[in-house]
């Protein structure tokens, strides 16, 4: 199983749980900061060049999208990306009310296709790929729908190593996502997947999480007020996930929720997963940590891996995880460019075949529908025509 190579060399079970081991006073060293200096300057000249290069004359560097993270955004440009996701909140739900009877508007129909695609799109093959479609289907429909002249930012966690709730990202401001939830007494938290093989060994792929110092709802910043309406799936409500309703597919009007974490997310961590050399490597190590950490440290509904797209935070956070995959390919984009690792469902449960370019990736009816791999592997090719910054 996917998890397999890594369970040797890490122990799971706390560092689900407990501050990264890489939080020593040497992580957020001048010489971890120079090396991913060093790589991302490789990655921007590297992608620079290809551009050039490129056959697709719908992307060159002249027309290339630039996305920057939320830190390099001006205030203008903040409130503009605020305006156009609660334009979202504002449309009429798209998606099949038969269904997802409780989907009220296009933010719904996003959370229903990641409910509906999360035992898939989850320590599999398809986690890089399904979601660079998905958060760029996002973007889209933030330009298109809703006329946001920008294009999706990232959190870059690693600018505030030791301290993630100092990131601008979570300021009180109207213009910024809100803090952490207001405090309410709770125990740890376990969230184990949903409706995978009733033999399977669901431990090692079972969120464990010791309390934050949140829980409660969301009271400051752009998003305070907004309603969830799918959800939660897991941890399960024993009132409200029940009969049909295991996947929290109905109405369930609720605050937002969060819970900030004590986990430190810092350069050691980029430095690592740049120099992995193979996509066997690299994947395990950016799924566990690059993208598991940070949905741990802001937990809340970002703790539900089904429903985690209704934190609005979502999508900047796997703008940074699409940004390290982006990165890591760029420093070797033609050994690097088709690489794909694992099956086609969570942990390989239950087995199922390796994912090729050819596998079909479940978009739905917010993300593009029926797209193969191969469509996701580059972010200058297809309809696709972005690098980071």
């Amino acid at each position: 199983m996917l998890w397999s190579r890594l369970h040797s060399t890490l122990a799971f079970a706390c560092l689900v749980c407990a501050p990264l081991a890489a939080s020593s006073p040497n992580s957020t060293s001048s010489d971890d900061r120079s090396k991913v200096l060093s790589y991302l300057n490789t990655y921007e000249a590297n992608t620079k060049e290809l551009l050039q290069q490129n056959s697709n004359p719908k992307c060159t560097l002249d027309n290339v999208s630039i996305r920057r993270a939320w830190d390099d955004l001006n205030q203008t440009e903040r409130s503009d990306y605020v305006r156009a996701v609660h334009c979202l909140y504002n449309l009429p739900s798209r998606t099949d009310p038969v269904l997802a009877p409780g989907a009220r508007n296009w933010i719904d129909d996003y959370v229903y296709q990641h409910i509906n695609q999360t035992n898939f799109i989850h320590i599999s093959g398809f986690l890089l790929p399904w979601h660079r479609q998905y958060i760029w289907s996002y973007e889209q429909d933030l330009r298109n729908q809703c006329s946001y002249k920008g294009y999706l930012p990232y959190w870059a966690w690693e600018r505030h190593p030791l301290n993630q709730s100092r990131s601008p990202i979570w300021s009180s401001d109207a213009n910024s996502f809100g803090g952490n939830g207001e405090y309410v007494p709770h125990g740890v938290v376990t969230s184990p997947p949903i409706g995978l093989p009733p033999n399977a060994n669901l431990t090692p792929i079972t969120l464990v999480r010791q309390p934050g110092v949140g829980g409660g709802c969301v009271t400051d910043g752009a998003f305070a007020n907004i309603t969830l309406n799918l959800g939660p799936v897991s941890p399960a409500n024993a009132t409200v996930n029940v009969g049909d309703n295991i996947y929290g597919n109905h109405y369930n009007p609720r605050c937002l929720t969060r819970d900030f974490g004590s986990e430190n997310l810092t350069n050691s961590v980029l430095v690592d997963l740049f120099e992995q050399k193979d996509i066997h490597a690299f994947h395990p190590d950016l799924e566990l940590i690059g993208h598991g950490i940070p949905h741990r440290w802001v937990g809340g509904e970002n703790i539900d891996i089904y429903t985690s797209p209704n934190d609005p935070s979502f999508f900047l956070l796997h703008g940074q995880v699409d940004r390290l995959w982006s990165v890591w390919q760029g420093l070797d984009y033609e050994a690097r460019k088709n690489g794909l690792d694992g099956t086609v469902t969570m942990d390989n449960l239950p087995p199922s075949p390796n994912a090729t370019l050819s596998t079909t990736m479940k978009m739905g009816v917010p993300a593009g529908g029926d797209l193969p791999i191969s469509y996701a592997m580059s972010t200058f090719e297809n309809d696709y025509c972005y690098m980071y910054t």
